[in-house]
């Protein structure tokens, strides 16, 4: 299971920043927390924030660790922070296998095309991510496995499901959702990402794997997504993981579905964005929903929009 991801210098991230899966004992939502070995890990995680500060950025550099774990990595995937003059993108990945704990690291030089400096488990390695793939074990096979495990999905890019099988219908039918076959076509928006959604929540169920998705609540019903995620939170399920980019601030549940560190949210700092939990942001009882609402957590800038309406009303007066 994955632990926490980095990175520093990539697209909207210009610091080095952080996302941790790392739990703490709580003693309510039990079913939020995998034991791996002597370590608790969170297997969801909910990602927020306006439009255009940096979720899908991240979910980008996730990708970006995906590839280079399995060798596949393309050099059109990495751009440095527009602000930056480094031309080198860095990113860590720490993970459990159930067994011990693995990391990581790279860095990449985008006006080289290639990668600078590679380690694993805190060796350097340089060349790691080719012979990963050719060799596939020994110390290589945890890493290229981990990066099996990761699943990235863009909303609006999901490829549609090409047959069906019992499993997925049966999830789509408990959720609401029935489509008729040979009408596909006459089905909302929303119906048919739910159908090309759920055969990966499914798959990622049964094999363990990490699902990042971008735009969660693109459009998918609020009951169907708390679904989803519960079905991750779910005390049965051993070591799968959802993290998600959300604009849905139904989601900001922290009764029922999350603890408050598994929610993030992205946020500008200087010429760049960054991350941090809404633990450091909440006390403990406090609705989170009702102070983003009231702009409490960088939702809107109340004086910018007071000036706006301002000039609004001048020139409905004035023409």
């Amino acid at each position: 299971m994955i632990e926490e991801i980095s990175l520093a210098n990539f697209k909207a991230f210009l610091l080095p920043c952080k996302l941790s899966l790392r739990a703490k004992k709580a003693e309510r939502l039990l079913g939020n927390m995998a034991s791996m070995g002597r370590s608790l890990t969170y297997k969801s995680a909910a990602i927020f924030s306006g439009n255009n500060v940096g979720k899908t950025s991240f979910l980008l550099s996730v990708l970006a660790i995906k590839h280079a774990l399995t060798g596949t990595l393309k050099k059109e995937e990495i751009e440095t922070n527009v602000h930056s003059k480094d031309k080198i993108a860095r990113f860590s990945i720490t993970f459990s296998d159930g067994k011990k704990r693995h990391r990581y690291s790279f860095a990449y030089d985008v006006s080289l095309g290639g990668f600078s400096n590679e380690c694993i488990d805190g060796d350097e390695h340089p060349f790691f991510h080719k012979e990963s793939v050719m060799a596939g074990k020994g110390a290589f096979a945890p890493f290229l496995e981990q990066g099996r495990k990761i699943e990235v999905l863009f909303m609006d890019e999901l490829p549609r499901r090409e047959k069906k099988d019992p499993l997925s219908d049966l999830l789509l039918s408990s959720l609401g959702l029935r489509i008729e076959e040979g009408h596909e076509d006459l089905s909302s928006l929303g119906t048919r990402r739910a159908e090309a959604l759920v055969p990966f929540v499914v798959d990622a169920l049964i094999d363990g794997k990490a699902l990042f998705i971008d735009e969660f609540d693109s459009g998918l019903s609020f009951v169907l997504t708390r679904a989803i995620v519960s079905l991750f939170n779910n005390i049965d399920n051993p070591s799968s993981q959802l993290v998600f980019a959300s604009h849905d601030v139904t989601l900001l549940d922290t009764k029922r579905l999350f603890l408050l560190p598994q929610i993030k949210l992205v946020y500008p700092k200087g010429k760049g964005a960054s991350i941090i939990s809404l633990e450091k942001l909440v006390k403990e009882g406090d609705d989170p929903l009702d102070l983003f609402l009231h702009g409490k957590l960088g939702s809107i800038n109340r004086a910018g929009l007071a000036k706006f309406l301002v000039e609004l009303n001048r020139r409905r007066n004035h023409g």
